[in-house]
């Protein structure tokens, strides 16, 4: 199994419309492309003004993944004209072990 994880710096101003965009758009596109897929706040200590989650998925295969990462590059560029800096973010690819 492949898991995919992106991790979002979220300016504590933006959270509720970034949350709204994650939730109505985002997310329900990556459900259709991979499996399990999550939001998870983490609960670290953050520099005042900011919060981080983590959006979880799974794969199949890498070319499943592969399909999910180019629809996903259409909402990151989304993200940054909408947000700019105000939302941060990277993504990890891991394999079960």
């Amino acid at each position: 199994m492949i898991l995919y994880n992106t991790t979002f710096g979220v300016e504590n101003s933006a959270i509720a419309d970034w949350l709204a965009f994650m939730k109505m758009e985002f997310m329900p596109t990556m459900a259709k492309e991979l499996h399990h897929v999550k939001l998870c706040k983490i609960m670290i200590e953050h520099p005042e003004g900011l919060t981080s989650f983590a959006l979880h998925g799974s794969s199949d295969s890498h070319e499943q993944l592969k399909a999910w990462q180019t629809t996903e590059q259409l909402f990151l560029r989304q993200l940054r004209t909408q947000f700019g800096e105000r939302v941060l973010w990277f993504s990890t690819l891991m394999e079960e072990v």
